[in-house]
């Protein structure tokens, strides 16, 4: 054990001689699994709705995705990092605005960890289960329909890849995406095992309605726990078909 100790350390000096360093990957098994997913099945477009700082978009970059990407993000700190990080890729286009099931403004709760940031109020269990997603401040935002804006994205005859990290309003996407729905080829959504915001529908309502719409079930990715181990919440990847 001392001796690899040691030569990773010389090997590691060595590295950073050459003005780089070396740190230990993140990048996890299920990521790695939605790139390959990506790339096998050769889509063209992903529409990264509810983006944050773009963190999704920078994985499936790194994983290897090379197609365009649309992120939407409504509040004005992390868009602002958004933003930055897409300006020197082409086929990244970013979108200050939410999408929903109505067009117009809303008030968006903005959560200190920001990732936990809802329109709907968020419920004990969750800020139990992580403390820094308490809401510290409201901002208003623009709100949109997939389906108002769809032709404007000019992505009619792509092969399209849709995720939906909403905390908790991924239905009222949906339901704002009716009649686009049909162009869309997959789906990866965050569903809630619990009521983790007040009005969200769980993951077998959601689950129920996009089989209805076409899709099934092919993947599962871990989410929020309990410091018990009871899951709280995981995204399901659906296909079309």
């Amino acid at each position: 054990m001392y001796l690899k100790k040691k030569l990773e350390t010389i090997f590691h000096r060595l590295i950073r001689k050459t003005g780089y360093d070396l740190v230990k990957c993140k990048y996890s098994k299920h990521e790695q699994e939605i790139e390959q997913l990506l790339i096998s099945h050769q889509f063209t477009c992903v529409l990264d709705i509810g983006a944050n700082e773009g963190q999704y978009a920078k994985e499936i970059r790194i994983g290897g995705y090379k197609n365009r990407i649309i992120s939407f993000e409504p509040i004005a700190e992390p868009f602002a990092k958004l933003r930055q990080k897409s300006a020197n890729d082409a086929s990244w286009d970013v979108y200050n605005i939410a999408m929903g099931d109505t067009n117009g403004k809303a008030e968006i709760n903005i959560a200190g960890n920001s990732v936990s940031s809802s329109l709907l109020d968020i419920n004990k269990t969750h800020t139990d289960a992580a403390p820094d997603s308490k809401y510290i401040g409201k901002q208003a935002i623009e709100i949109r329909t997939l389906d108002s804006i769809f032709n404007e994205l000019k992505v009619k005859d792509q092969k399209i890849f849709m995720k939906v990290d909403t905390q908790g309003f991924e239905k009222n996407v949906l339901l704002g995406a009716k009649s686009v729905l049909k162009s869309i080829s997959a789906i990866q959504l965050e569903m809630s095992v619990q009521p983790l915001y007040t009005g969200e529908d769980l993951y077998f309502q959601l689950s129920d309605y996009l089989y209805k719409e076409g899709f099934r079930l092919i993947k599962i990715v871990r989410g929020i726990t309990k410091s018990n181990g009871e899951l709280l919440q995981f995204d399901g990847v659906f296909l079309r078909g």
